[in-house]
């Protein structure tokens, strides 16, 4: 069971969940961002804004530059044009350990736990991503009262855990770093439907403790059932984006995704 604690600075819409205003500067944004690998461009001139308190999913097929986005975001890939910017801040040049003190994080694809580590210092290791020792003790108390299964195994090695319960250690690890904007690269892989469906709820209820969260992911389905907003790439470039009522069921969303039978729109 996971109990969310609702954070006490967002004003909720009247449909209940939590925004920031869209007025003025977005909260995340990226603007005409190129990224090339040895000249060849894996990604071209894509821009995006995500606002405070929404889930926006990146979505696209194989290859088609999800990946070298989210990479350029945390640092691992260097922009050959452009710029991101979190809360008016240049991220562009910055280094992974910077951004994620920014309040940047990720929860990586494939559940990379710390196998040989007890669940606990798993969560340990999180805090002192944020660079501050101070308070992980307290960050860490609170995320096992939060993802309940994980109090009653945190003395377990991680690599004992299921797979279920691996997926909520690495949320619960990501958010031990207290970031504002969490990025989840492919939170449905290698899960068995059931369990993919439930992940995705609880990313859902994230956004009561205040995060704004990306999804990248394929499996269209269950990205556009928890989003506000979804941005399509296809070869390297932006081929559509808008808010998920306007977007499911589009005859030009199915074409990008035709062939690909795991795409439930």
């Amino acid at each position: 069971m996971v109990k969310l604690a609702l954070h006490p600075h967002r004003r909720a819409h009247s449909n209940g969940r939590e925004s920031g205003d869209r007025v003025g500067r977005p909260f995340f944004e990226i603007s005409n961002l190129s990224v090339s690998y040895g000249g060849v461009k894996a990604l071209r001139d894509l821009s995006l804004d995500v606002a405070e308190g929404d889930i926006v999913a990146l979505l696209g097929p194989n290859g088609a530059g999800k990946t070298t986005t989210l990479k350029a975001i945390v640092g691992w890939s260097r922009a050959s044009n452009g710029r991101i910017a979190f809360e008016g801040r240049d991220l562009t040049r910055l280094n992974t350990e910077d951004i994620v003190r920014l309040g940047v994080t990720m929860v990586p694809q494939g559940r990379q736990v710390f196998s040989r580590l007890t669940v606990a210092e798993n969560l340990m290791l999180g805090g002192l991503a944020r660079g501050k020792r101070a308070g992980a003790t307290d960050m860490a108390s609170e995320m096992l009262d939060m993802f309940t299964i994980l109090k009653e195994r945190r003395h377990e090695l991680a690599g004992n855990l299921s797979g279920g319960e691996q997926q909520q250690l690495v949320i619960a690890r990501a958010l031990m770093s207290n970031p504002r904007l969490v990025i989840f690269d492919e939170p449905s892989l290698g899960l068995a439907p059931g369990l993919a469906s439930r992940t995705f709820e609880l990313i859902a209820q994230l956004r009561t403790r205040g995060l704004t969260i990306i999804i990248v992911e394929q499996n269209v389905g269950l990205a556009l059932a928890i989003s506000d907003r979804a941005y399509v790439l296809a070869d390297g470039r932006l081929a559509l984006s808008g808010d998920v009522a306007s977007l499911r069921g589009s005859p030009e969303l199915k074409q990008i995704f035709l062939g690909i039978e795991s795409a439930a729109l």
